[in-house]
């Protein structure tokens, strides 16, 4: 029983020597298809982008990333909430095709609170800080981010007061890209609605014009049988002929005011 007691006791200490190399390695892997995932194991897709990062620094890098994140929903949200519609936004980091995978979908979580003002632009930020932690966008590393973005916030590096100057300043930025985005789209909107009512005016002129042609039509087709029966009566006319061409006068002459 002792040297069984020994014998645990030294397996013990000789497993606290062995290196923590294996523990401390964490596999992040990005596959082709966007989908990411964490690993102690190397990433077994060949096509796969890997990086190795040691568990000590992981989560400072996630801490980093999603901070990053936060910046960007924060500038997002802001500009949500001067009026900017998501459409917008996309077009002004170069549409969806400019963007990545991790960019729309912070985006899109986002503009998911348009409608609820109660909600404001920070703790729409915090809330989605706490969805990047959780990976639900999976990667939203400042290099994933729109270069514009983080170009003009001032790289990845960036101090949290000289991001929270430059997140404000890009916000007013892309909030008057909107605004003058908007004024535009509004004054093409307006010559939109004076060219079709042009053209609306036209079309009323020309079907007043045909209506007019066509009335004159009727009545000359019916003066042209008037004046034929005229002709008839002025060349004499028996008391029943008489009386069949007076009667067929009066019906013309009625369909003429019905021209």
């Amino acid at each position: 029983m002792y040297l069984r007691y020994q014998t645990a006791v030294l397996l013990l200490a000789l497993a606290c020597l062995v290196p923590d190399t294996a523990k401390a390695q964490v596999y992040k892997c990005v596959a082709e298809n966007g989908a990411l995932t964490f690993s102690q194991t190397p990433c077994p897709d060949e096509g796969s982008k890997v990086t190795v990062m040691s568990s000590s620094g992981s989560s400072n890098r996630e801490a980093a990333d999603c901070d990053h994140a936060r910046r960007f929903a924060l500038n997002t949200a802001q500009q949500m909430r001067s009026g900017a519609d998501s459409t917008t936004i996309f077009n002004n980091y170069g549409g969806l095709g400019a963007l990545s995978r991790g960019s729309v979908s912070l985006i899109s979580y986002v503009f998911q609170f348009r409608t609820n003002d109660d909600v404001s632009a920070v703790r729409v930020s915090a809330l989605a800080t706490a969805k990047c932690q959780a990976r639900a966008f999976g990667d939203v590393s400042c290099e994933q981010l729109p270069a514009s973005f983080t170009s003009r916030l001032g790289g990845c590096n960036i101090d949290d007061d000289e991001a929270a100057t430059a997140v404000v300043d890009q916000s007013r930025h892309l909030g008057t890209q909107a605004h003058q985005f908007s004024l535009a789209s509004g004054q093409a909107e307006n010559n939109r609605s004076s060219e079709e009512a042009s053209n609306s005016r036209a079309r009323e002129e020309q079907d007043r014009a045909r209506e007019e042609e066509m009335r004159l039509e009727c009545r000359d087709r019916y003066d042209s049988q008037i004046d034929s029966i005229n002709a008839r009566l002025r060349s004499g006319y028996t008391i029943s002929q008489g009386e069949t061409l007076k009667s067929r006068r009066r019906d013309l002459e009625a369909r003429k005011r019905d021209c």
